[in-house]
């Protein structure tokens, strides 16, 4: 190879003078140096901003479960009697339970906590102005919590699709199961949803 063609243009050379300079050592160490705290900067706003939102996912879920568990504690209590077979604890409507009583008593997730019987508290104190619907509504917003939508429908919908007639307790339960999503709520460890033996 001929001396000309290894020698840099000067254009080349012009640069590559800059770069080595202190000011260019400075420039480019700077540049690198933001550039990696704005990166890193980006990636802690996506971490915390994830974070914030998988824990305000958690504690809606959790009031959820919290209000059916202490809604589903009051019905056992004064709704339902319970008998055995053998071994086996079988739930009923007690004989005084009309189809209002039940009507009436589902009305409460309509409601802002503490207002009516069943007396039903919130478990964080930023949910004691929203009622159950409007946290299900907020939930459904989230990718994957559609299921919830199912719920927030049972509680609107028309009385005789809720509570439908004859009044029978088994019936009754699998369709409260279902539309509350008593089975995914168990998670939670909290008492009574299980819904009574589903």
């Amino acid at each position: 190879m001929s001396e000309a063609a290894e020698e840099k243009s000067p254009g080349q050379s012009k640069l590559w003078d800059f770069i080595n300079s202190g000011f260019g050592l400075w420039l480019l160490s700077t540049i690198a140096v933001s550039g990696g705290a704005f990166a890193f900067q980006q990636w802690r706003d996506y971490v915390d901003e994830t974070t914030a939102e998988e824990t305000n996912l958690t504690r809606l879920e959790y009031e959820v479960a919290s209000r059916v568990s202490q809604y589903l504690g009051w019905f056992e209590a004064h709704l339902l009697v319970e008998t055995k077979q053998g071994t086996k604890v079988v739930h009923a409507f007690a004989p005084d339970t009309t189809r209002e009583d039940i009507l009436m008593s589902l009305e409460v997730f309509a409601d802002l906590p503490r207002q009516q019987n069943p007396r039903i508290l919130e478990v964080f104190p930023e949910f004691r102005d929203r009622s159950l619907i409007s946290i299900l509504a907020e939930l459904v917003m989230f990718e994957g919590k559609e299921p919830y939508g199912k719920t927030m429908r049972f509680l609107l919908e028309d009385e005789h699709t809720r509570v439908p007639e004859p009044l029978e307790y088994a019936a009754f339960r699998k369709h409260l199961s279902d539309a509350i999503l008593l089975q995914g709520l168990e998670g939670f460890g909290l008492p009574f949803t299980n819904c009574f033996e589903c």
